[in-house]
């Protein structure tokens, strides 16, 4: 999906932030503030290659989307969505090269906590269930530049998940986020995201778009 076709935007401190699909020559940029926001998940671990091939297999994805905020033409945040994180996982999985599983191998081998992140990955990503369905889209990550955080940029991103997944008619999406991230929850619940459960060290969080 590499039109701009979302139209929302935000006002920092006097210059218009737009937000939009981003396109591939956004992605090193975009996996620098990624990196930078959730340095902690699996896949950042896993250093900056593995983060640009997964980017470049996002942008592919005919359910999911990568949508960047910018300045100008400057990219100062991201955030991943899917219509289905369980499609997109198989996509993903279907994409690593036999070479790219073995580097992995030898990562987890020097960096077992890999292994554990992998692991509790799993199983916060297990189902979650609104008004008796499960709630298959999921928002995977959201990150803004340190230099331009809470003045209105991750607001402005989530509005694009919003508008992202009702074009698809879907009603509502998840996500997760560290118990410890006082902040993000704060920002979840100041956008009228529900706090659902706990796993672990992450809280589940859900946007009921019907709602």
């Amino acid at each position: 999906m590499s039109e701009r076709t979302h139209g929302e935007a935000a006002v920092v401190s006097g210059t218009l932030v737009t937000v939009g699909p981003a396109v591939p020559h956004e992605v090193a940029r975009l996996v620098a503030i990624h990196r930078e926001g959730i340095p902690y998940s699996f896949n950042s671990r896993l250093g900056p290659d593995h983060m640009i091939g997964l980017y470049d297999v996002l942008l592919a994805d005919s359910v999911s989307v990568v949508l960047a905020a910018r300045i100008g033409d400057a990219p100062v945040g991201v955030c991943i969505a899917t219509l289905d994180a369980d499609a997109l996982s198989r996509t993903v999985m279907r994409s690593i090269s036999l070479s790219h599983w073995v580097r992995m191998v030898g990562e987890a081998v020097r960096s077992p906590r890999l292994v554990a992140n992998w692991l509790e990955g799993i199983w916060v990503g297990r189902p979650v269930f609104l008004r008796g369905q499960m709630v298959r889209a999921c928002l995977f990550a959201i990150a803004v530049d340190s230099t331009i955080r809470s003045q209105g940029v991750g607001a402005a991103l989530v509005r694009g998940v919003d508008d992202f997944c009702r074009r698809a008619d879907c009603s509502a999406y998840r996500l997760d986020t560290r118990v410890a991230n006082k902040a993000a929850q704060r920002f979840y619940e100041r956008e009228g995201f529900s706090n659902v459960r706990r796993r672990g060290r992450n809280t589940i969080w859900v946007r009921d778009l019907a709602a």
